[in-house]
């Protein structure tokens, strides 16, 4: 029996021990980054506990749900007891989220004990970094001509390596940049979240890259941290859309970057619906998605 007394805020301290863990995974879910953990600690208020076998329990009180364990395997019976222990104490509403697709599709008996729940605006897209370095195939086409238009309007362009020393500048441009969309809820959120990421940049492992046009102009970013040895996440990529070209560029070289490190896979995390960010993602071809879902208990 889980106890739910052990729960506790993720912190920065606890980077060792959380990100050791993770990172032996060899998870392709975004949801399973220290980094992204800790960044959005704020406005999700994730807590976090071992139970008695070693399995990591992630819980939102915002959100009011539990995540899939992680470690051990769990069986929909003990999945099932933990919900109850959770719905019990008044903690959720029923709700397991980030259950990989692989495990409902092995447990034949999953739907005895809950009802899935697949929604694509939650799916993660993951993409072969060589493939997006060499632009490969037709379907990146027009990413590759507009490459080729930023790089003949902007021949001084260069990149410049994201640090503790570049960071302001990242945040900078960030806060300009998210300032010109429409104001909302999430925005709010992500601005404190990237303000949080540029003060504690070397805490988080962070890497990234910020892009001139080469006359004192910063122009976009990308930014990351390792989920595993093979899959990068990237938690911020942005540009000014006004220079064609740029995002496309910037796309290219996080991924040549990357595969140059022989990292293979980047995830680019989801789309949560947004028709825009859906059509952009899939126009770079993921090689697949991650599909997760939702459940709650069968009454």
């Amino acid at each position: 029996m889980f106890d739910i007394s052990k729960l506790r805020d993720i912190t920065l301290d606890d980077k060792i021990i959380l990100e050791k863990f993770l990172r032996n995974l060899n998870e392709f879910s975004c949801e399973m980054s220290f980094a992204n953990l800790a960044m959005w600690h704020e406005a999700y208020q994730t807590q976090f506990a071992f139970d008695d076998c070693g399995r990591l329990i992630l819980y939102s009180p915002v959100e009011r749900m539990i995540y899939f364990p992680r470690g051990a395997e769990i069986s929909p019976a003990e999945l099932a007891e933990l919900n109850r222990i959770f719905c019990s104490n008044g903690l959720t509403d029923n709700l397991i989220y980030d259950i990989p697709e692989n495990y409902i599709l092995s447990h034949a008996d999953f739907s005895n004990y809950f009802q899935a729940d697949f929604n694509e605006d939650n799916f993660d897209y993951i993409y072969d970094n060589q493939q997006l370095k060499e632009c490969a195939g037709s379907k990146l086409r027009k990413k590759r001509n507009l490459i080729k238009q930023f790089l003949a309007n902007y021949p001084k362009s260069s990149l410049i390596e994201l640090e503790e020393s570049t960071s302001e500048r990242f945040l900078a441009l960030a806060l300009k940049l998210n300032s010109q969309l429409e104001s909302c809820d999430f925005l709010t959120d992500e601005d404190k979240v990237m303000s949080f990421a540029c003060k504690n940049f070397r805490s988080l492992a962070l890497d990234g890259i910020l892009l001139t046009d080469g006359n004192s102009n910063d122009i976009g970013f990308a930014m990351w941290s390792l989920l595993n040895s093979n899959v990068a996440d990237i938690h911020f990529e942005k540009a000014d859309h006004a220079v064609k070209g740029a995002p496309q560029f910037l796309t290219q070289q996080t991924a040549s970057i990357l595969a140059e490190q022989n990292i293979k896979y980047m995830n680019r995390e989801q789309d949560l619906g947004n028709p825009g960010i859906r059509r952009a993602k899939y126009s770079l071809d993921p090689v697949f998605l991650y599909r997760r879902a939702s459940a709650s208990a069968v009454l």
